[in-house]
């Protein structure tokens, strides 16, 4: 007769294969490391820096929408001190980073046809100003001349700005002439061009005005 009997060793042997042991700590270290978000727990400070390396479009369009923290972040005006926009750019939407951005010291706009709307917004709202780039803008959708009420306030309100650069533009006022030749002549100017047409009452005025200037023929008589 076969006799089959448990062997007590073999049991013992398969109970210990089964038992589990408590992770090391060294272990749990390199789990919860993995699983650290390192991105998002850098500082404002840090993040804010990076951010500056970015154009307007993108905190606004890409990098607001991450997260809370970095929407927070990149919505903080000292983030936002050159602002470049072109025709992509609703009007409503400039003219809000215009507002919340009270540090803006360079601004470019170009191939749009609501500078008027725009540059009574910088006026109003971007003392700090220091450079200021406009290309092939018109005043509105139905005027092409920039409004010279407009461009006399940025003149007078935007007592840091020493970078002025208009290009394919209409201006007919003889006073923003003026006004620049006043703040040229005391030094507040460090680089001024206007490409663009002029009329013979704005030429005279800005050679009598202009003592010094250099009169190139990017200038337009008409």
């Amino acid at each position: 007769m076969l006799c089959l009997e448990k062997n007590p060793y073999n049991l013992r042997n398969k109970q210990g294969s089964k038992r589990k042991y408590a992770p090391t700590e060294s272990v749990v270290e390199r789990k919860r490391l993995r699983n650290f978000d390192y991105i998002a727990s850098l500082p404002d400070e840090i993040l804010l820096h990076i951010f500056s390396y970015l154009d307007t479009d993108d905190l606004y369009y890409n990098v607001r929408l991450v997260c809370r923290k970095w929407r927070r972040t990149a919505m903080l005006s000292s983030a936002w001190k050159d602002v470049r926009a072109g025709n992509d750019i609703p009007t409503h939407i400039l003219s809000n980073w215009i507002q919340f951005s009270p540090v803006i010291k360079h601004f470019r706009i170009s191939d749009r046809n609501d500078a008027d709307v725009i540059l009574e917004a910088v006026s109003k709202h971007s003392s700090h100003l220091e450079s200021i780039t406009i290309e092939n803008c018109w005043g509105s959708s139905e005027k092409i001349p920039i409004q010279s009420q407009t461009l006399c306030k940025l003149l007078t309100r935007c007592k840091k700005l020493g970078k002025i650069n208009f290009e394919r533009v209409k201006i007919r006022s003889c006073k923003f002439f003026k006004l620049l030749a006043k703040r040229r002549n005391n030094g507040k100017f460090l680089q001024l061009c206007y490409v663009g047409p002029v009329t013979p009452k704005q030429y005279n005025t800005l050679k009598e005005s202009c003592s010094g200037w250099i009169f190139t023929e990017f200038i337009e008589i008409v």
